[in-house]
């Protein structure tokens, strides 16, 4: 009987104060935040507009908005207005111009804002990203839906007990090595100096499970994860994952 949490490095909170930056459906948590205009994969944004009808993409360059006219600006979200169930409005402001952002609550790859302080989202924010996977007569099983990486809890319901893994990957093309650290954001480590690392077969792609203590678990619901280091290699995790993560967890300490 295990909960596994799995973590993938490659694609790198109860209510929890966390390095989460995007809300879901929680939209009307974003206003009167701060914003700030995050990296972008290219040389354009989507979804900034003049107008808040979205029918005029600001400083339009091919089919978005330049990147060189919004990365590192900081705008504060001075109203959401909702449209359909899945989409908003929200207007912008850094105090000299006024813009329009077009969010759509399922579409968190075009979303590139970080949200200065983080994010307060409720437990049920994380909760949603949980489903049942296996429900028989020896065990229950909660997992994450997202693929990539996810968490996942399973219950022996004849003992009532369980028993925590997290298995972490990153991209290397190292056969195997050992020595595993996971480095928070608050200064603390869980280590592991003898664990062995091994590649997936027919993959650039290390992988290790970890038996978590109980003082593991406390130290991962506490603070975020900011490195990993596997056989040497050290990747920085997402913000915005890690946050999930911390979320996620805490969700799945709540199942039965």
């Amino acid at each position: 009987m295990k909960k596994i949490i799995f973590i993938s490095a490659l694609m790198l909170t109860l209510s929890a104060s966390a390095q989460v930056n995007f809300p879901g459906k929680y939209v009307d948590l974003l206003l009167n935040r701060e914003l700030k205009v995050g990296s972008v994969f290219g040389d354009e944004y989507q979804n900034f507009s003049y107008r808040p009808d979205g029918m005029a993409p600001y400083k339009k360059l091919r089919y978005g908005s330049d990147k060189k006219a919004l990365q590192g600006r900081i705008f504060k979200v001075t109203e959401v207005k909702h449209n359909l169930e899945e989409t908003a409005i929200l207007t912008l402001t850094d105090g000299k111009e006024t813009i329009y952002y077009n969010y759509n609550s399922n579409d968190d790859y075009n979303y590139k804002f970080e949200v200065v302080g983080g994010l307060e989202l409720p437990l049920d924010y994380f909760c949603e990203q949980i489903e049942l996977g296996l429900d028989d007569n020896e065990f229950k099983i909660y997992q994450n839906k997202i693929i990539g990486f996810g968490l996942s809890k399973t219950i022996n319901k004849k003992t009532k007990k369980a028993e925590y893994e997290l298995a972490v990957s990153t991209g290397s093309s190292k056969e195997k090595g050992a020595g595993v650290t996971l480095e928070l954001l608050n200064g603390k480590k869980i280590e592991r100096p003898k664990q062995l690392v091994g590649k997936d077969t027919g993959k650039q792609i290390l992988r290790t499970f970890l038996e978590l203590t109980d003082k593991e678990i406390a130290l991962l619901t506490e603070s975020e994860i900011k490195t990993i280091t596997m056989a040497g290699q050290v990747v920085n995790m997402d913000s915005g994952i890690s946050g999930d993560l911390r979320g996620q967890l805490k969700c799945l300490l709540t199942k039965e």
